[in-house]
């Protein structure tokens, strides 16, 4: 049905009566996805500073127990969709949980011997494992400029550990584990996110996989309610905006943004994280952690960008094109 402007023009219903022009989809995404880096990124400070008062399995579990309070309400009224994730789709939404609960301790424990800032660059190097990832995994072969990137984005996160210290070596390594599970996860979720449109439901998965893979080592830790009372304001951070939020935000944008795409933009956390850890923790990153996180930051940009742009043959029929029509 249209309907007809003065001059007889045909008008769609969608933009009758509004002069306000729509918002793309991918936009709407994008900018969600950002402001999820931001609270996900401003999570690793809580991450390293919850741990002056409790252990890490216990800080996983008291995040992912909130989380998953918060999350059940948006879930619910998801329910008419979620007849969507069965079936087929099992085997990827167990893997994203698996791969997500592995990420989340060992981000976590990693956070005993490093800095929310190495938490930041490193992680983020799954924007680099994605695309390999994919080749590997779903034999998508990426473009020939991944591999120096991976390379660039290896060295670059040697400098940002501190180039070859040894102190901080385990939390800094356990970090990059982190990230390529994150690749994997980023790909699962690529594929249920499209099909089923229930993020709140698939983030509230994730996180009960969490609380179950973290709860049997909280016995083992020494852990008192003043304990816990003291890291309240770094459980409610992690288990409200973190965790609840900022990967219901994420998740959401995967429904309409490529894998590779939303590794990129995760790569704004870095940036949250290390400003965070400056001003909350008074962390420093040195001229060569520096130099490193710049190389990492190019590196993925570069990685991700559409082979085309590489692509001199394209290019080059592009332009006798416009010769020709000219």
């Amino acid at each position: 049905m249209t309907f007809a402007s003065t001059d007889g023009r045909a008008i769609h219903p969608s933009f009758a009566g509004s002069s306000r022009p729509m918002i793309p989809a991918k936009v709407k995404a994008f900018v969600l996805l950002v402001l999820s880096t931001i609270f996900i990124g401003s999570g690793n400070v809580a991450q390293v500073s919850g741990l002056d008062f409790i252990g890490p399995f216990t800080l996983v579990f008291l995040r992912s127990i909130l989380a998953l309070a918060v999350l059940l309400p948006f879930a619910v009224l998801e329910h008419r969709n979620w007849s969507s994730l069965g079936g087929n789709l099992l085997p990827c939404i167990f893997v994203a949980a698996i791969y997500f609960a592995g990420s989340i301790v060992a981000q976590q424990v990693g956070a005993m011997t490093t800095t929310a800032t190495n938490i930041g660059f490193l992680i983020n190097m799954s924007a680099v494992f994605v695309p390999m990832l994919m080749w590997w995994l779903m034999r998508e072969k990426p473009h020939a400029v991944v591999w120096p990137c991976s390379i660039i984005a290896v060295i670059g996160a040697y400098l940002v550990t501190g180039a070859g210290q040894v102190s901080a070596a385990l939390g800094d390594f356990l970090c990059l584990f982190a990230g390529l599970l994150d690749g994997i996860w980023i790909l699962a979720l690529a594929v249920i996110v499209p099909k089923t449109k229930t993020p709140a439901s698939i983030v509230a998965i994730m996180y009960a996989a969490t609380a179950l893979v973290s709860a049997p080592v909280v016995p083992f830790e020494s852990v008192t309610i003043p304990a816990i009372v003291d890291a309240g304001p770094q459980i409610l951070w992690l288990g409200v905006m973190t965790s609840a939020f900022g990967f219901l935000l994420s998740t959401k944008a995967q429904e309409t943004l490529s894998p590779c795409m939303v590794a990129i933009v995760f790569c704004f956390e870095a940036i949250i994280s290390a400003a965070c850890g400056n001003y909350f923790l008074g962390e420093t990153i040195t001229t060569l952690g520096l130099i490193g996180a710049g190389m990492i930051l190019v590196a993925v940009a570069v990685s991700s960008l559409p082979p085309a742009v590489f692509s001199r043959q394209k290019r080059t029929s592009a332009r006798a094109g416009q010769l020709a029509r000219a």
